[in-house]
């Protein structure tokens, strides 16, 4: 009796005239240079180190929903740089150097700037959006969005 077998439902392609058709197998090297993320890290915990009344620079530079409304668009980006607290710090940079090498070696590090700067403006223009904070600072909505890149 013959024994049944599910098909083999790989999908195989003809190695190229290029390629030798033993092929080897690719490993993922982490990449030990990662500019962006390593300057984004620096931003964030020198901006929070380095800010001695809080409470002006946020009233100045973080995602204001009344100073959105009167044009000031350069609070979409600057919110990102801006931290509430040493634990809020904390967080967003170390989900920022668990993802952010690998979404920078992926991308490359024009391509993952422009991302991580887009999803940070994203995410602000959606919280201004909803309307339910009024204040509101941190890098979660450019990290949320290097996850979902």
């Amino acid at each position: 009796a013959a024994e049944l077998r599910p098909p083999d439902l790989r999908i195989r392609l003809p190695p190229s005239s290029s390629q030798s058709s033993r092929r080897r197998p690719v490993f993922y090297k982490p990449q030990l240079i990662h500019p962006v993320t390593d300057a984004l890290l620096f931003a964030n915990v020198a901006i929070f180190v380095t800010s001695r009344n809080r409470e002006l620079l946020f009233h100045a530079l973080a995602k204001s929903n009344s100073g959105l409304a009167k044009g000031q668009l350069y609070r979409l980006v600057t919110g990102c740089l801006l931290h509430a607290g040493p634990g809020h710090l904390m967080v967003n940079c170390l989900s920022l150097s668990n993802i952010g090498p690998t979404v920078e070696h992926f991308y490359g590090s024009q391509r993952y700037a422009v991302l991580y700067t887009a999803a940070g403006i994203s995410g602000n223009l959606l919280s201004w959006a909803m309307g339910r904070a009024p204040l509101s600072v941190g890098a979660s909505g450019a990290i949320f969005g290097l996850m979902g890149g």
